[in-house]
């Protein structure tokens, strides 16, 4: 297999669309890759050192803590979860997170945490469902006036209703 440069790996960090971060076993950034300046508006140097639930939506706050503590309890231990974080104009953004422990790996030192924002799709599941739910209630009152309308009228064919 052809050893690759490190600048082979640098490109392939600084061109993504993932977020990619590893966090110490305390929970602070140790390293940050540049697409958080793309996707959530920090640079890198805004975040290391930081606490990585500092900014995550305080509704949040405490199954995130836990997730932190079950990726970080061995080598190996992984999750995936999807939590609100704060972007630096200040709106919630929703990434889609799985993180890994490689605490014990010489090289990395940490918990490795990849994730992609999936906020628009997060929107539009919530506004699909807001849709459905009035064609539910919509369809349910129409089939209850046709209902209503049948015991008033006995005679009256369903169909019609």
């Amino acid at each position: 297999m052809q050893q690759r440069s490190e600048a082979f790996y640098r490109a392939l960090l600084e061109t993504g669309w993932d977020l990619i971060s590893v966090v110490d076993p305390e929970g602070r950034r140790i390293y940050v890759s540049p697409t958080y300046g793309r996707l959530l508006g920090y640079r890198s140097e805004q975040l290391l050192g930081r606490h990585v639930l500092e900014l995550v939506h305080p509704d949040d706050s405490a199954e995130a803590r836990r997730e932190l503590e079950r990726s970080g309890g061995g080598h190996g231990a992984e999750c995936m979860h999807t939590r609100r974080v704060r972007d630096a104009a200040g709106w919630w953004r929703t990434p889609e997170v799985r993180a890994k422990s490689l605490i014990d790996d010489l090289e990395v030192g940490g918990i490795v945490v990849t994730g992609q924002d999936v906020t628009d799709r997060e929107e539009l599941a919530h506004d699909f469902r807001n849709v459905l739910s009035v064609i539910k209630t919509t369809t349910g009152l129409a089939m209850r006036s046709c209902e209503d309308q049948a015991l008033l009228d006995p005679t009256r064919p369903k169909r019609w209703c």
